[in-house]
């Protein structure tokens, strides 16, 4: 059976990021350091980078997905917004 995750404490976003080639672990170190990047895995396809960021705020998620943007060696993102989450229970 799955968990739902009711996310109304927190604001939960996962953002796509394609980089210059060859900068993905660097990218991947700046951007790890954040508070709010719950998760960042370089993959391959389109984009190189998903990053999973979680907060409580608005404000600080807005805060946090203009500091990605930022980030040197970062070409473009796309930001996606959490609305309903599903996870298999642990163990399973």
């Amino acid at each position: 059976m799955a968990e739902q995750l009711w996310l109304t404490e927190m604001f939960h976003a996962i953002m796509l990021v394609e980089t210059e080639p060859g900068k993905e672990n660097t990218v991947v170190r700046r951007i790890s350091q954040l508070g709010e990047v719950n998760a960042c895995h370089i993959v391959t396809g389109v984009f190189d980078l998903v990053i999973e960021i979680l907060t409580q705020e608005r404000e600080k998620l807005k805060e946090t997905v203009e500091e990605i943007r930022k980030t040197s060696g970062i070409r473009s993102t796309q930001t996606l917004i959490v609305i309903h989450s599903e996870r298999k229970e642990k163990g399973r």
